[in-house]
Parts: C-alpha cells; sequence; structure tokens
C-alpha cells in the first residue's frame, strides 16, 4: 500500500521509507513518526519551508521558517523573518525535519540542504496537513523568543505559546 500511495505522489520510495546517507539519515518520514523523533532527540531541528502566511496559520511548535525560495540565502546568511528565528539556523551534523504543507516543497528542500551538506536531512510526508490530521499539536501566531536547544529553541510540543490541535 505505501509504493502505491508513494506513487500517486510521484515518489519513487515507499513513504515512511528512511535510507541511509554519508554520515546520516534521509528520506521521508511520516508525522506521527517524526513527532516520536522529536521527543526522543532533542537536537531535532524542525525546518518549515512554507510562506509566512502559511506558517502563521499554524505551524509545528518550536519549528523555524525558511520559505524554499530562500532557503539556501538563509542558510549562508541567516537573516530572513527574525521575528520568527530568533537567528536560528541548522547545524550540518543536525537532525532536520522538513515540514511543508503537504510534501512537495520538503523533499525539495531536504534535497537542497544535502547539496549543501546537511548529512541527516528527513522531510514529513503530507506535510502539516497530515500533521493535523494525525491529531499532533501546532501552534499558530508569531513564537515567542526561546533560548536554543530542544528542537532550534522550543521549550515541548506542548509548551509552545499559543499551541492547539
Amino acid at each position: 500500500m505505501p509504493r502505491i500511495l508513494a506513487a500517486a505522489l510521484g515518489l519513487s520510495f515507499p513513504i515512511g521509507a528512511v535510507g541511509c546517507g554519508p554520515g546520516g539519515s534521509t528520506g521521508a518520514i511520516g508525522p506521527a513518526q517524526a513527532y516520536e523523533l522529536m521527543q526522543r532527540n532533542p537536537d531535532v531541528f524542525v525546518l518549515d519551508v512554507r510562506y509566512r502566511y502559511e506558517f502563521l496559520e499554524g505551524y509545528v511548535p518550536g519549528s523555524v521558517l525558511i520559505p524554499l525560495h530562500a532557503l539556501a540565502e538563509h542558510i549562508v546568511n541567516n537573516r530572513l523573518h527574525p521575528e520568527i528565528n530568533h537567528g536560528r539556523s541548522p547545524r550540518k551534523d543536525q537532525p532536520i525535519l522538513v515540514i511543508c504543507r503537504t510534501t512537495r516543497r520538503s523533499a525539495r528542500a531536504a534535497r537542497t540542504l544535502r547539496q549543501m551538506g546537511y548529512t541527516d536531512v528527513r522531510y514529513v510526508t503530507g506535510g502539516v496537513m497530515a500533521w493535523q490530521r494525525a491529531g499532533l499539536p501546532l501552534a499558530r501566531g508569531l513564537p515567542q523568543s526561546r533560548p536554543s536547544g530542544r528542537h532550534g529553541g522550543r521549550t515541548g510540543p506542548a509548551g509552545a505559546a499559543g499551541a492547539a490541535r
């Protein structure tokens, strides 16, 4: 069944498959698996590659907004949306979960990050839409400034300001 769904989405591997690349994991991960990984590993960097207006409508608590069209520039200059990102960018060896509205932009962003030398990059299949359908926590509005740490500076999935389901 996953292979059929993957083919329908234009993917060449099963949904949820995680292949090993040099020095880390790459590939797709489902929303529940992504949430579980975030709970197990406080160093996971959650990267949202949607537009700002989409992000503010609902995002994974603690995620960092870097729209796909500006990803490479932000990674180099670290200047995009300082009111949301508070100067946070992922490290090359840090586990990264990329999410968008559905899947298309996050898969492209994951490929871009791997080409830039990031070694542990996965993208969330179905994006925020699937995340929401799974009943996982979403936050709304501008994120509060948080110290660096868990998930790029968040306090936890239920601890972010404005958290909603």
